[in-house]
């Protein structure tokens, strides 16, 4: 088991504002213990490594396990085939569907010893740009509890607790020329220079992709009203009936952006005008 945790900024930021925060904790800990990327673990194999890796009670996995029944897993606890309770982890596609997000960004990992520490708060700080980014915009505190639920003052418990860094921004007509705004005081007045959103900075790691790309072109075609799928013929013969048949061009796909490496797939482009 990787001594890493891999997060995704959008659905912390979704679950930190819909209060299931414990629920998705609980999925990227499950991921974890799934390392073969099955997608199912025994019941109680789960608890078991769940109360002596990550520190949790039993009684409170199993309330955890109730709540998140439907959303980030499946419970079956009557299993026909091997008769023995078992969890259907969801994938990323299912859990971003679930929170109705349409993009993914680059994921990050946060070493499971500072994970355990505080959990909500690491939630929290995968919101931000991890330390290798080079590009970080200034985003103020008001957008931030909009974005995640989270107090101004919870916020500044949040990033004194993972460390994250906070650099301040000021406005500038062009280099060496400070944009100044008057501010007025109880007896007199002074000019100082404006002041701009902060950028932070957390000391989470940039993670590999993964299957984000593939999940984002899944999210894309099905929030942009685009049910175009790629199209797999096993003959050429067959691609050339079901363009007489549907009347419908399509070009192939490239190696880099196809479901399955190695298949030709093919993409619609739209209707053929009469």
């Amino acid at each position: 088991m990787s001594t890493d945790l891999k997060l995704y900024p959008e659905l912390a930021r979704a679950a930190l504002r819909g209060k299931c925060h414990r629920e998705l904790a609980l999925w990227y800990e499950l991921r974890a213990l799934n390392y073969w990327g099955s997608g199912w673990l025994n019941f109680a194999d789960a608890i078991s490594a769940l109360v002596s890796v990550y520190g949790y009670r039993c009684r409170t996995v199993r309330a955890i396990l109730n709540f998140g029944d439907g959303t980030f897993w499946r419970l079956h606890k009557n299993a026909r085939v091997s008769r023995r309770p078992t969890i259907e982890i969801h994938s990323l596609y299912k859990v971003a569907l679930c929170f109705k997000i349409s993009y993914l960004s680059r994921p990050v990992f946060v070493p499971i010893q500072e994970w355990l520490q505080n959990r909500k708060s690491w939630l929290y700080a995968s919101f931000f740009k991890p330390k290798a980014s080079k590009k970080v915009k200034p985003i103020s505190r008001d957008t931030i509890r909009a974005a995640t639920g989270v107090s101004k003052r919870q916020q500044r418990r949040y990033e004194l607790a993972t460390g994250i860094r906070r650099i301040a921004n000021f406005a500038f007509h062009q280099p060496g020329v400070p944009m100044l705004v008057l501010v007025d005081g109880k007896s007199r007045q002074w000019e100082t220079i404006r002041r701009l959103g902060n950028a932070y900075v957390s000391l989470a790691t940039s993670a590999p992709l993964g299957t984000v790309r593939k999940v984002n072109r899944r999210l894309r075609s099905l929030f942009s009203g685009e049910a175009r799928q790629p199209r797999f013929f096993f003959t050429a013969r067959a691609a050339l009936r079901a363009l007489a048949r549907d009347n419908d061009p399509f070009f192939i796909i490239p190696m880099d952006k196809r479901l399955i490496h190695g298949r030709k797939e093919w993409q619609s482009i739209g209707i053929i005008a009469e």
